[in-house]
């Protein structure tokens, strides 16, 4: 077969790891449906998950970084960046829920991302039943 030939090698769709606004709790009724509802609740400080079911085909994302969490906003940006890239890598892993990330109040000054990158983990991996 040639190389311009339709197919070649092996001609998949590639995967997406998009993150667009069908993967985000974007109301405030979706987030208050969840800390209402949650059926899931796990928590590796300085991060806590919060998630219930959806009928949707893929899992949504919100994210809660209070100041109390995190005094200065650049501290909180950084976070909420963290979890939306680690969120983007992990989404076709995860099961379809409405999922809360939420910072724990008194990490303050503690903003080391290997701490955040370790928690996110062990999250996900908890909410796919692999922890």
């Amino acid at each position: 077969m040639q190389k311009g030939a339709k197919g070649w090698p092996y001609r998949s769709k590639p995967v997406r790891f998009g993150y667009g606004n069908s993967l985000r709790l974007t109301e405030k009724r979706h987030f208050d449906r969840v800390f209402r509802q949650a059926s899931v609740r796990r928590a590796h400080p300085p991060l806590r998950l919060i998630a219930i079911p959806n009928a949707k085909t893929t899992p949504r994302l919100g994210i809660v970084v209070g100041k109390r969490a995190l005094r200065r906003a650049v501290d909180r940006n950084r976070l909420k960046r963290a979890i939306r890239e680690s969120f983007r890598n992990e989404q076709h892993r995860l099961p379809s829920m409405d999922i809360i990330i939420q910072a724990m109040p008194g990490k303050d000054g503690m903003n080391d991302s290997t701490e955040w990158a370790n928690a996110l983990s062990l999250l996900w991996k908890d909410l796919n039943g692999e922890g």
